[in-house]
């Protein structure tokens, strides 16, 4: 029967959906100069997504892991573990721009040649 309701989901285990990852983030006025070349990008390049907001930019370091629902034991010890590390701020620099919009990344600047 075509029409027969189907249970298969029921007891099967959640998606993972909850990433948790170490992370640098901005200050306050990188940020700011951030989302505004943001912007200009986005402006240059006809592109129609939103930008990230300023407050949840960051640099991924390294990934903890993928759960359903987020692991509060994982956790605890993911942020003593982090509450460890002492470093003085340090700059960052990057030479392209990517879209992560759509269902692929999208090059906006061709990466160096290595010829200066």
């Amino acid at each position: 029967m075509s029409g027969q309701l189907s249970f298969a989901w029921v007891g099967a285990s959640p998606r993972p959906v909850d990433g948790l990852f170490f992370a640098v983030l901005p200050d306050e006025g990188a940020a700011a100069e951030i989302s505004r070349v943001s912007q200009c990008q986005s402006l240059a390049h006809g592109l129609k997504g939103k930008p990230v907001l300023a407050e949840r930019l960051h640099i991924s370091l390294h990934s903890i892991g993928e759960y359903a629902g987020v692991p509060r034991g994982i956790v605890a010890v993911v942020c003593e573990t982090g509450a460890a590390v002492v470093m003085p701020p340090f700059c960052v620099a990057f030479d392209r721009v990517v879209s992560f919009g759509g269902r692929s990344a999208q090059r906006l600047t061709p990466p160096p040649t290595g010829k200066n």
